[in-house]
């Protein structure tokens, strides 16, 4: 129980680094790119949790198990992730180009959305139209059929040996797009399902190698770890790669798991920060939506300026949108349980 209310506080300190970051196409430079660090996190921790709790199962062991797993968590998620396309749909018809992209390219974009195939496309075009953030989800599935696969290696050379080689793969392939296929870095890099599933098969194998028995209080390495890690954040920025990042993130991923002692108590399992974490998934989705219609009805109140008000009145829709949004998804699974039920 500990153990996944400090996880869902990563959550929530990751999808508050995502929004604050999509903050910044209202307000340039105000902030720091945190949202790829809160990405990351997402990745780590989905991996965690599989790891966690199917490793010891007889489940995820096939790829027809690990295809029905992803097939199911997309059709859980496809109400909310269809709802907050359709309002960036009417908005990239008002206020976006979309006459002069054609109407096979048009069809094109809005299909690959639908069936959450966008992040396949090395196209901004593609990846990043209508509600942006949804490629995440659509690596996120290819991710879930890759469990397997991950599984067997984990059984094969062990957790440790796993998360070093993965590690090591994640290095080379970023110093191989770094030096030959400089015109597709974000796409192969940042986009790419097949470099993010490494990124979740570090996760699975932290989940995996989590399970062994708890050390003792690690508070002197958590404080050590997000010293360097803000500083990494707030100094370097994006002069450092990702790869540099998701070692150090793995490793506190690992230390607030094992017993980050006090301080990850205090940090991350803060009631605020914990229940962030549990509606991290529907912040995640309805947040672009809600900056981008708020930016409209600002603009035709004030004009094109803003301020720290504005800054936290678009916060605070954000957030109550997305709770709203939670309460809902919620009646509504109430709904079909009582149904199935009959």
């Amino acid at each position: 129980m500990q153990k996944m209310r400090c996880i869902q506080g990563i959550r929530g300190g990751a999808i508050i680094l995502i929004v604050l970051w999509h903050l910044n196409s209202v307000f340039p430079n105000c902030l720091p790119a945190f949202g790829d660090r809160g990405v990351e996190f997402f990745f780590l921790i989905s991996g965690l949790l599989i790891g966690i709790k199917y490793y010891d199962s007889d489940k995820m062991k096939s790829l027809g198990q690990t295809a029905k797993y992803a097939v199911e968590k997309g059709k859980k998620i496809y109400p909310l992730y269809f709802l907050t396309i359709v309002p960036m749909l009417v908005f990239l018809f008002k206020n976006w180009r979309a006459h002069e992209l054609g109407t096979v390219k048009l069809v094109s974009i809005i299909g690959t959305n639908l069936l959450y195939l966008q992040s396949w496309i090395p196209s901004e075009e593609f990846y990043w139209a209508l509600n942006g953030v949804t490629w995440f989800l659509s690596d996120l599935l290819f991710c879930y059929l890759t469990i397997f696969i991950f599984f067997w290696i984990i059984r094969k050379m062990g957790s440790k040996s796993t998360l070093v080689m993965l590690f090591l793969i994640e290095f080379a392939w970023e110093f191989l797009v770094l030096n030959c296929f400089q015109n597709q870095t974000a796409f192969l890099i940042y986009i790419f399902p097949v470099c993010r599933a490494l990124d979740f098969g570090i996760g699975i194998s932290l989940g995996v190698l989590s399970k062994c028995k708890e050390k003792k209080n690690l508070n002197g390495m958590l404080i050590l770890s997000l010293a360097v890690y803000v500083i990494m954040m707030v100094v370097f920025n994006k002069k450092l790669t990702y790869s540099v990042y998701h070692v150090i993130e793995a490793l506190l991923v690992w230390i607030v798991v094992m017993n980050g002692g006090s301080v990850s108590k205090f940090i991350f399992e803060n009631p605020l920060l914990v229940k962030i974490g549990n509606i991290s998934e529907v912040i995640f989705l309805t947040h672009l939506p809600v900056i981008a219609y708020m930016r409209i009805i600002w603009e035709k109140m004030v004009g094109n300026q803003y301020g720290f008000v504005e800054w936290i009145v678009i916060l605070l829709c954000i957030f109550v949108t997305a709770y709203g949004a939670s309460y809902i998804q919620k009646m509504l699974q109430v709904k079909r349980q009582c149904k199935s039920s009959l």
